[in-house]
């Protein structure tokens, strides 16, 4: 048992170091975005007490936590003083709910939390600029999607982010 409780210990440790970027993107945050559109990726100084870097890479990623893949570079040598990128998302793109940005240079990276990217077509009523929270109907039990403004308000800056992937770690260790 103690052995297990050390193995927790160090994971997390390693863990919350790993993530520890100077970087934290607010959006794409759980968002619903239509390939041919375009939006915005933004981001803020995490606040730990390290700046950030004045230039850095936009990546496209995609896959399990574990192993994100590079879909495409999005952009290179963006100001991070601008706090956010218009971003042309590219009609090539297929269906999928696990795409996520990467934001840094080297190994200091962020990475936002899953997003969704719905194919070229038809774009959403909301124009696929907002976030989707899902809801409970009290009719027919089932889940669906509210719509919330862009920039209502909330406004992040972690100065810990604890990933996805991280988490699995700490789960194989338990």
């Amino acid at each position: 048992m103690y052995y297990n409780i050390a193995s927790l210990i160090a994971v997390i440790s390693w863990s919350v170091k790993y993530v520890n970027a100077d970087v934290a993107i607010t959006s794409p945050m759980n968002s619903v975005w239509q390939a041919g559109s375009s939006q915005f990726i933004s981001w803020v100084d995490n606040g730990n007490g390290k700046p950030m870097a004045e230039k850095f890479d936009i990546t496209l990623m995609s896959g399990a936590m574990t192993s994100l893949q590079q879909v495409n570079s999005i952009a290179t040598g963006v100001s991070s003083s601008s706090l956010q990128y218009k971003w042309e998302i590219p009609t090539s793109l297929t269906t999928g709910s696990q795409y996520a940005i990467r934001i840094g240079v080297g190994s200091s990276v962020s990475y936002s939390p899953y997003f969704t990217i719905l194919a070229s077509g038809p774009a959403p009523a909301n124009g696929g600029n907002t976030s989707s929270k899902p809801t409970q109907s009290a009719a027919s039990n089932s889940t669906t999607a509210t719509n919330k403004p862009k920039n209502a308000g909330e406004m992040l800056a972690p100065a810990y982010i604890l990933t996805y992937a991280s988490l699995s770690c700490l789960l194989a260790y338990i």
